[in-house]
């Protein structure tokens, strides 16, 4: 099983960098694949492997792969904030709306919850026109699901009353006004998912569960492929507002790949440098 070890801190070298400028947020990755490493194993099928230095035959572990579980809400949460961060600014509306518990027994039905969405949001679509918004699920500890709800701009809605499935004291209605960087502040909602944490509630999430929709008008930001030495040139002496390396390793503590993560907060200026190299079409996918 893979091992992972978090550094506060990260230095870009001249690799090939990944930038992806949503909002004034510009985050820039560097990813590192130990040489050869993809060469070790070879794939037989679902359940076995081929380990070449030894050429013994190998079965995967189906249990331990469930952390990839994890891994996978992880980059979720990351393209929920670049979503968030390019498509909304400070002035739009944040909802969470709840489900009221007054038998004490905790609202789990997927299906029930996807269908209330469908509802809320056919009564919004009525009432703001158009309606741009990005919602995402997440379970209390209890297990009952709740939705956080963006929506861009301010509307004269009675959004309470249009949740019939909470008490209004269930509701939570921010205008965020003073918020420069919506998407971190939007995705902190969430960090009670974190694997290993006491009273974690990720086992609440079904496996392959979509955890966040939008309307059609929300778009990607988009990504350039620069060199660190080009990505220096462009923040210049501006510090990252948060850095960090991930280190993975296996099993017998080799290093398999290394993952350098950085977030500057852009002055228009400097968004305006990044902004002229994706009008010049030097994005990639």
């Amino acid at each position: 099983m893979a091992k992972f070890n978090k550094i506060q801190t990260a230095e870009l070298d001249d690799k090939d960098t990944r930038v992806i400028l949503s909002g004034n947020t510009l985050e820039v990755a560097q990813m590192a694949v130990e040489p050869n490493i993809q060469d070790r194993i070879r794939k037989i099928d679902r359940d076995y492997y081929v380990f070449l230095e030894t050429g013994e035959l190998c079965k995967y572990d189906h249990d331990k792969e469930k952390t990839s579980h994890w891994t996978n809400i992880q980059k979720t949460i990351h393209k929920i904030r670049w979503l968030i961060n390019h498509n909304f600014q400070a002035g739009d509306t944040f909802i969470t709306l709840t489900y009221a518990q007054p038998d004490g027994k905790p609202m789990r039905d997927t299906k029930k919850l996807q269908e209330d969405m469908d509802t809320y949001l056919k009564a919004l679509r009525r009432r703001i026109k158009p309606l741009k918004y990005l919602y995402v699920v997440e379970p209390q500890e209890t297990g009952s699901w709740h939705t956080h709800l963006i929506i861009s701009g301010k509307h004269d809605v009675d959004y309470i009353k249009l949740w019939p499935h909470g008490e209004p004291w269930c509701q939570k209605i921010e205008y965020m006004d003073e918020i420069t960087n919506i998407g971190a502040y939007v995705s902190a909602y969430l960090t009670s998912l974190k694997e290993g944490q006491k009273g974690s509630r990720l086992h609440f999430y079904p496996e392959y569960m979509k955890i966040y929709r939008h309307s059609q008008n929300v778009v990607f930001p988009p990504i350039l492929k620069l060199s660190g030495d080009e990505i220096k040139k462009i923040v210049g002496d501006i510090s990252p507002d948060y850095s960090e390396t991930i280190l993975v390793s296996d099993d017998s503590d080799n290093l398999v790949q290394s993952i350098k993560r950085l977030y500057y907060n852009m002055s228009e200026s400097k968004k305006s440098n990044v902004v002229s190299r994706i009008k010049k079409g030097e994005t990639t996918k």
